[in-house]
């Protein structure tokens, strides 16, 4: 494929379907090429800049994927918490406080207070 069908291929796959980051054999069941001569032009179209290259084996438009995109692609298992949701897409403040754990002591209190009220001589 020629540098102007690579741009059109991937903006049409991101407009779409949605899809930013491509793994070398999508790429080259796309192209109709072996995975050898695929990494060939994949090194020259990220010499140029018309690919980036996030990971190993992973390519896609510059500047196109997110942390919620590489996530998903690296690791399937992996998950991203609501406090990074709220702040990656600004649904709401999110601040962090430290918070001191009292029952332990609360507990042990109890515990002392009727402890002494069931034996008061001692």
């Amino acid at each position: 494929m020629k540098t102007l069908e690579w741009i059109k291929f991937l903006e049409t796959q991101r407009t779409r379907h949605g899809k930013v980051l491509f793994r070398v054999a999508e790429l080259a069941n796309a192209a109709g090429r072996s995975h050898h001569a695929l990494n060939v032009e994949l090194a020259r179209l990220v010499k140029n800049g018309v690919i980036a290259r996030y990971a190993t084996g992973v390519y896609g438009l510059p500047g196109a994927a997110t942390a919620e995109h590489l996530v998903a692609t690296l690791d399937a298992d992996a998950y991203i918490t609501g406090m990074f949701a709220l702040y990656r897409h600004n649904l709401g403040f999110v601040e962090l406080r430290a918070k001191r754990n009292n029952d332990f002591l609360d507990r042990l209190w109890l515990f002392a207070q009727s402890f002494w009220a069931c034996f008061p001589g001692l």
